[in-house]
């Protein structure tokens, strides 16, 4: 009888979150249940109308606490999912509200649950990799995770056939789901025995083209609104473009005329000599390799961070359980990763962006967020009444009401309202010109010329104080790498316009 199953008599003492491993689920005649027996419960604003109807259906769950391993028993009346941290989770409510985390069903058991579990993991990579769209590695991907690799049969697409429903309601609940590439080119693929329409795919890939990707909502060089100018490539960050935009929020802006504002499209220097900053050193190195690049994307659909490798293999581990040197190596090789702007610093789990009090506040400066119920004290908003306070947060200015802060490593400059605006770096071509001695033995000056660039700025230009007045300030970078000959061919011209005597020497150069 399950009443001969009950709990220890130390009930009492059990903390409200319980971890269960080696479990099952059945009914009162022993009959083993899946999960979508039960009533999925979203998020806990969801009314319990539907999960109250289940009050006739008897579902218990059976397994051992995990790490004490006490036998223990529970009825339970509903289920949910979490794939913000980086495994999904999937927790059960007892009749009581407590929640319980599932850990590894029992081995009898992994039958009953492969296909939902199947599903589960589905998503949260289609949700971690949203940009990923061919579906031929997904399945090679399932099978190595170490929750799925017991069973004898790969993961495929057949699996997910019975819970099309439970997908297309998860797509609906997340944006990033809803705007995965890989999550629609499954629904395309759908098996014909699927119970989802193809008019119900035709929207729901139709809202996800709708949506624009992603644009920063202020000025990357001085963290403010106005009239902006979002880069085209890569980065997809925002500028103020002229100095006459930058004027109010005192931006140094790019520098741009009118009629290179007007151009139909815009890439910065770093998008279009594919030289990116590393979100975490601020150094910077290229990105234009598939494999083997300096510096790597985060692949989070709404990020566009790059880091080097090592940089982002050493931080990673702080939020999530990760070896260095195999992260990085990972990484490297062009495996996929998520960077730490998407976990919480002080908690480790995702955002949710659902509830207010788990959408993030985001660190303009570092890769550092935080639940706005986990920001520290010290950091204080812009609202506060405290005249003496300097403000490090503010609502409003990002999209996905995330907030825009400064973490506690940035000095606020009390002039700007901002740290200090050298922190955004473009890649800087400057040309030497060796001596070259002619058949005379003569020497031609040396040549220290900067190529010019749309911006009128000083590529790898940092903006400090003076910049925010609306100066602009140089700086100084190591050479791009370009091809010897192309650089020897850059040579010739220069020498040319400035000394037509320099022709005897064009065949010595290109030797």
């Amino acid at each position: 009888m399950k009443k001969g199953m009950a709990n220890s008599d130390d009930d009492d003492d059990e903390p409200q979150s319980l971890c269960l491993t080696n479990y099952h689920l059945d009914d009162d005649n022993d009959m083993p249940l899946s999960l979508i027996m039960l009533p999925i419960k979203w998020s806990e604003s969801d009314e319990d109308d539907s999960i109250d109807d289940c009050k006739q259906k008897k579902v218990f769950i059976h397994g051992y606490l995990h790490p004490n391993r006490l036998k223990k028993m529970f009825p339970v009346k509903a289920w949910s999912f979490n794939l913000s941290s980086l495994k999904p989770i999937l927790s059960l409510q007892t009749k009581d509200g407590n929640w319980i985390k599932l850990k590894s069903p029992r081995k009898s058991f992994e039958a009953t649950i492969r296909t939902i579990l199947i599903t589960i993991h589905f998503l949260h990579y289609a949700k971690k990799y949203p940009k990923l769209s061919s579906s031929r590695s997904i399945w090679d991907n399932l099978s190595k995770v170490k929750e799925l690799s017991s069973y004898k049969l790969k993961p495929s697409l057949s699996d997910l056939s019975n819970h099309m429903h439970l997908i297309s309601e998860a797509a609906k609940r997340d944006d990033v789901l809803a705007k995965s590439k890989l999550l629609l080119t499954i629904l395309e693929e759908n098996p014909s025995n699927q119970k989802i329409s193809d008019e119900k795919v035709r929207d729901m890939m139709d809202e996800a083209n709708e949506e624009s990707e992603p644009e920063d909502d202020v000025c990357a060089l001085c963290d403010n609104g106005g009239n902006l100018v979002c880069c085209d490539g890569a980065c997809k960050r925002s500028f103020h473009a002229t100095v006459e935009h930058g004027r109010e929020s005192m931006c140094g802006s790019l520098g741009l005329t009118k009629k290179e504002v007007d151009k139909k499209t815009f890439y910065c220097k770093n998008c279009e000599h594919k030289q990116h900053q590393c979100f975490a050193c601020g150094k910077l190195g290229y990105s234009g390799l598939a494999k083997g690049a300096e510096v790597i994307q985060c692949d989070s659909a709404t990020c566009y961070h790059f880091y080097h490798p090592h940089c982002v293999a050493k931080l990673l581990p702080q939020v999530v359980k990760h070896d260095v040197e195999g992260l990085e190596r990972n990484i490297a090789d062009g495996n996929h990763f998520t960077c730490p702007v998407h976990y919480c610093c002080v908690c480790k789990e995702g955002e949710n962006k659902k509830d207010p009090e788990l959408q993030f506040a985001v660190c303009r400066r570092c890769p550092k967020s935080y639940h706005r119920k986990c920001l520290p004290r010290e950091i204080s908003f812009d609202d506060e009444d405290d005249e003496d306070i300097i403000p490090r947060a503010w609502e409003g200015l990002l999209s996905n009401n995330r907030i825009l802060i400064y973490c506690l490593n940035h000095e606020i400059d009390d002039e700007l309202g901002t740290p200090i605006r050298d922190h955004i770096k473009f890649p800087n071509f400057k040309v030497i010109a060796r001596e070259i001695n002619t058949a005379k033995e003569m020497k031609h000056p040396t040549i220290d010329r900067v190529i010019s660039n749309k911006n009128n700025v000083d590529l790898d230009n940092s903006y400090d104080k003076s910049t925010a007045k609306g100066s602009k300030v140089t700086g100084k970078v190591s050479p791009g790498k370009l091809e010897a000959r192309s650089l020897k061919m850059l040579l010739l011209v220069q020498i040319f316009q400035e000394n037509q005597k320099t022709k005897r020497n064009i065949k010595k150069v290109l030797i």
